[in-house]
């Protein structure tokens, strides 16, 4: 470390030597102190592909750790593993798990305050009578707007130069 001190005179006076210090592996020097590194070492560390019982090529033919250009991502990777494939050609891995629009085909209703003004609820016991309260279940039908199918996933309704509006069902999804 450089020392330097300032006087009261606006001068500057240096009683120090500042020749010295330590580097790692800088060489040969006269001035400074040399001292050699001394890693740990570590290994392997991080992600790094084994393929072993515990894991295996997902896709056959394909290399184990593969380097892609471009980020994985679905509608717009082409290849995994350097191998084509289409498997995230679609949105949707499990179609039967993709969900459209918000729906409510059923409600279930206990009728708990039916059942205490029909007195069937004993207030000093705390029991209801044999069958009480009565559950029931509304069902609305299937909405086919919110329930599409790989066969026919959607329509389009619109109005072309007349006054009642026309449609047509999206193409059928293939992959």
């Amino acid at each position: 470390m450089a020392l330097t001190r300032i006087t009261d005179s606006s001068t500057i006076v240096s009683t120090a030597v500042n020749n010295g210090g330590t580097m790692v592996s800088h060489g040969t020097s006269t001035a400074l102190n040399s001292i050699s590194p001394a890693p740990e070492k570590v290994g392997v560390f991080g992600s790094t592909p084994v393929e072993s019982d515990d894991a295996r090529v997902a896709i056959s033919g394909a290399e184990f750790a593969h380097n892609h250009v471009l980020p994985i991502t679905k509608r717009v990777t082409t290849e995994l593993g350097g191998v084509n494939t289409d498997v995230l050609s679609n949105t949707g891995s499990q179609p039967a798990l993709v969900k459209s629009i918000h729906k409510i085909e059923s409600v279930s209703t206990t009728k708990f305050t039916t059942a205490i003004r029909d007195n069937k609820f004993n207030q000093f016991t705390g029991v209801w009578e044999s069958g009480y309260p009565v559950t029931v279940t509304d069902n609305f039908g299937t909405d086919v707007a919110a329930n599409p199918t790989r066969e026919v996933p959607g329509s389009l309704t619109f109005m072309y130069g007349n006054p009642e509006a026309s449609g047509t069902n999206y193409s059928a999804k293939t992959s």
